[in-house]
């Protein structure tokens, strides 16, 4: 059984471009099925829910958990500017304005 008590902490992860949410303790089924809807998924070898960046996913776990949201990591940021640049010049970036 899940704990109310599990205090959670939401990180961005530069290595995976992802965001981490780790709890103190075993959160309450409440908690657990939020992180899911969120798209989180959970790794046991590192002992964390996790999903890939985005400053939607960024905000929404931030207000899911009642925590503050802090500004979007600029290394986030750049990621996502690289990713963008990628795409676009491999052909695989479609402009939603043009469909």
């Amino acid at each position: 059984m899940g704990s109310i008590l599990a205090v959670p902490t939401v990180r961005y992860s530069a290595d995976h471009n992802g965001i981490e949410v780790v709890f103190t303790d075993r959160p309450d089924q409440n908690t657990l099925n939020i992180c899911k809807g969120l798209g989180f998924k959970w790794s046991p070898r590192a002992k964390l829910w996790y999903r890939r960046f985005n400053p939607y996913s960024w905000a929404s776990i931030h207000e899911a958990l009642n925590l503050p949201t802090p500004p979007i990591p600029q290394a986030a940021l750049r990621e996502q500017v690289r990713d963008y640049h990628r795409a676009r010049y491999a052909g695989e970036y479609r402009d939603p304005a043009m469909a």
